[in-house]
């Protein structure tokens, strides 16, 4: 995959990372549209990146129940090390899952790996083909001028 495929991969699923997390909880928990991400803007890194590790690693793969599995452990274990580093880091929580069953200090719980596992199963089957197959159609110096307006835009946020 070429570099620039892979950053506009990477802002792709940041941004439905961010729609599905700030959705999420605006319709569970807020009478509001409320802004999950980290950033001011409308990503939230961490989905990116817990993507591309499993379609890396996945890569060849075929078997659902693999793909469910190690992406199910990959995401939780991403999801783990970043809240922990995080609340180091900035002295802060970002999430907690202590009122969910099957948490593990509440940084990361059952549900959520479940929802990763099941995310990476459609990713890897239905969602990316179809993006790589519309970056394709997409003149590489357009794509290479909005990854790096969209890196602008994150380093400045």
């Amino acid at each position: 995959m070429v570099l620039g495929n892979l950053f506009f991969c990477f802002f792709f699923y940041s941004f439905w990372g961010w729609f599905y997390e700030s959705t999420l909880c605006s319709l569970l928990g807020e009478s509001r549209l409320f802004n999950r991400g980290f950033l001011l803007g409308p990503y939230c890194p961490i989905y990116g990146v817990g993507v591309l590790i499993c379609r890396l690693a996945l890569q060849g793969c075929d078997n659902v129940y693999i793909i469910f599995f190690v992406s199910a452990v990959l995401c939780c274990a991403l999801e783990y090390v970043t809240s922990f580093g995080m609340e180091k880091l900035f002295h802060a929580k970002w999430w907690d899952y202590s009122d969910m069953p099957f948490h593990l200090h509440g940084r990361v719980c059952l549900y959520g790996g479940i929802i990763f596992g099941t995310a990476n199963v459609l990713i890897h089957f239905f969602i990316h083909p179809a993006l790589m197959w519309a970056m394709s159609t997409v003149d590489t110096r357009l794509l290479n001028g909005i990854v790096f307006c969209l890196s602008v835009a994150m380093v400045v946020d």
